[in-house]
């Protein structure tokens, strides 16, 4: 059986490279290894400045690179875990991803790149500030200024249920908020 690279993939970029397999790129027809068709679709930055060698492939919603190392009708994978992978010149661990130094999603720099497991990446995101907390998180009903006045009122004496209803918001929204078991970042 074939290496698997995590809990989606079905052979390790490793394998492909050692067997050499050939196959047709999709977009382009011109054939190669998975690893000459990969390189195909980076623009590479210029070495002495450090950038990123940003993914022009497809990319995914939130704007990682994906990449179809079978081609065409196959599972596609992140363009960055690829391209540890060709790094590490073995298939990531199970159980860890490739995480960026760079904070750019369509970075595929091998220097800008580690493996990491996922709460070393929610660790990172919370400490770059890139968390979605407050009203930045998607579901948020209220707004930093708003929880910011509800608390000083609160301070002030009125209750949480009028509150509630000037903020427009649940009873629970707005005790969560007032007694900062929410919005702890202000």
């Amino acid at each position: 059986m074939a290496p698997r690279i995590g809990h989606k993939f079905n052979f390790s970029a490793e394998f492909l490279r050692r067997r050499g397999e050939r196959i047709r790129d999709a977009k382009t027809g011109k054939q190669g290894t998975p690893e000459e068709r990969f390189w195909r679709k980076v623009k590479k930055c210029d070495e002495s400045t450090d950038g990123c060698h940003l993914w022009i492939g497809s990319t995914d919603d939130a704007g990682y690179g994906m990449f179809r190392p079978h081609g065409r009708g196959e599972s596609a994978v992140r363009a960055h875990s690829f391209s540890l992978e060709l790094k590490l010149g073995r298939p990531l661990h199970v159980g860890l991803k490739s995480l960026h130094t760079c904070d750019n999603p369509p970075c595929v720099r091998w220097e800008h790149l580690y493996e990491g497991t996922p709460l070393d990446n929610a660790t990172d995101r919370k400490v770059r500030g890139r968390s979605a907390v407050g009203e930045r998180a998607g579901r948020a009903v209220l707004d930093d200024n708003r929880v910011r006045e509800m608390r000083t009122r609160y301070d002030a004496g009125e209750t949480i249920a009028s509150l509630s209803r000037w903020a427009r918001c649940s009873y629970g929204a707005a005790h969560s908020a007032v007694k900062r078991f929410s919005w702890k970042h202000l």
